[in-house]
């Protein structure tokens, strides 16, 4: 049987995080640097950014009460040849 801890996703979900953070950095960088900060690029960041913070709180929100060391099951061997409950 194989199993993973929960909080393998959690750190999945950082690093999605981190290149998220580095591409937006790069962004407002790109911004700056062309000087080309107009009203419809301030706007279109700006919304990226509430968005981006929306997605945060609610990750926290939502896994408030999770139980990071619970185990998931990846594989089990009993799937392929092992005892059945079916009643056939």
């Amino acid at each position: 049987m194989v199993t993973i801890p929960l909080y393998i996703f959690l750190f999945i979900f950082f690093i999605a995080l981190l290149i998220l953070a580095i591409f937006y950095f790069i962004d407002l960088a790109h911004i700056v640097a062309t000087a080309n900060l107009t009203f419809v690029s301030f706007v279109v960041t700006s919304i990226v950014f509430i968005l981006v913070i929306a997605v945060l709180y609610g990750t926290w929100f939502f896994l408030q009460g999770t139980d990071w060391q619970q185990t998931i099951k990846i594989w089990d061997n009993q799937w392929i040849g092992g005892e059945s409950s079916l009643p056939f």
